[in-house]
């Protein structure tokens, strides 16, 4: 696994998924419905596609996000900034 620091606490880990992985979450994401990405603004949720132009899915799973904090925390710090 190669980690890229970038500074500020922000890195990269690659490769940290296989291509089967990937092709496995992006089979996934294509059987669910995808909607325009909105922006947080003071009034709440907005439409803006000058600001932001893409699509997303929002899904919760907590066994996909174990096993993905599993295959990264050897790699993360125990203290982010003293959060």
């Amino acid at each position: 696994m190669k980690i890229e620091k970038y500074g500020a606490g922000v890195f990269s880990m690659y490769p940290f998924l296989s291509v089967a992985e990937c092709r496995k979450l992006i089979e996934k994401s294509e059987n669910m419905t995808y909607e325009k990405a909105t922006i947080q603004a003071i009034a709440g949720e907005k439409l803006d596609e000058e600001i932001r132009f893409n699509d997303r899915i929002l899904f919760d799973d907590v066994e996909l996000a174990d096993q993905l904090y599993q295959k990264a925390k050897q790699y993360l710090p125990e203290i982010v900034d003293s959060w």
